[in-house]
């Protein structure tokens, strides 16, 4: 397979304009609650970005704003190794719209 597959969400334009591209909220579920994620923002204009991890229940656990958006790798874990993320939600107010890749998931690795 060649190329990347990304994750875009569509804004208020819709699919499948173009221009609508990116600019809505991105989303996903877990089957078995996380301890840490990571992943990969593609693209982006310096615009704002914004990720909520949820539990299972869908209450939030914690809401972080990102640095300005732009090709950035991040990386979350929680401090106690509490496997009780089930969902993340990003959305952006970025000119050009977001997508993500590489998304990564499981128990932090034990480091020495």
């Amino acid at each position: 397979m060649q190329g990347n597959n990304v994750l875009n969400g569509y804004g208020a334009a819709g699919f499948p304009k173009r221009h609508a591209q990116g600019e809505g909220a991105m989303a996903f579920l877990f089957d078995e609650d996380q301890s840490a994620i990571a992943f990969q923002l593609r693209g982006g204009e310096a615009g704002k970005a914004q990720v909520s991890f949820l539990n299972r229940n869908g209450s939030v656990i914690h809401v972080l704003n990102l640095p300005p958006a732009g090709e950035h790798a991040f990386g979350f874990a929680r401090r106690d190794a509490t496997g009780d993320i089930a969902g993340v939600l990003i959305t952006n107010t970025d000119p050009q719209g977001l997508a993500i890749d590489n998304i990564r998931f499981g128990r932090a690795p034990d480091l020495s």
